[in-house]
């Protein structure tokens, strides 16, 4: 869903929101609040473009990639175990060293503390975007 949202907006500034056809800015510029303060919806469009782009689109997954990277570069070697009187295995990850297991773990660590802030931030910015659906035509 937050794919679809961003695609439309970014369809928006790209292709239907130029000065010809609205005027974005000055006694005419229309406005939305967020965080409290007033700004044109124009700037707020960008700003949120922008956001997708460069931050969720690129940073994050620059970010994960590294830390991913890094967790496999760390991880363990693992057995399965069947379980007595089952068909089911059980998971038994086997680290070479300690400290193997200490990186590999604070990776991981790490990927769910960037993903549990990112998904809040998203969250967020979904809640502007549709703040100003009523300013997007498209």
């Amino acid at each position: 869903m937050p794919h679809t949202m961003f695609e439309i907006l970014s369809q928006f500034v790209e292709q239907e929101c130029s000065l010809a056809h609205v005027e974005w800015y000055g006694e005419y510029g229309v406005k939305t609040t967020v965080n409290g303060e007033e700004k044109y919806v124009r700037d707020e469009m960008q700003d949120l473009y922008d956001w997708w782009h460069q931050v969720w689109n690129q940073e994050y997954g620059q970010v994960s990639d590294i830390l991913w990277k890094e967790a496999k570069r760390h991880s363990p070697h693992v057995e399965w175990i069947p379980i007595e009187d089952t068909d089911l295995y059980e998971w038994n990850p086997q680290f070479a060293v300690e400290k193997d297991a200490q990186c590999y773990h604070k990776c991981l660590d790490a990927l769910n503390k960037l993903e549990a802030i990112m998904e809040k931030k998203l969250q967020k910015q979904l809640h502007r975007l549709i703040n100003i659906i009523p300013y997007m035509w498209t």
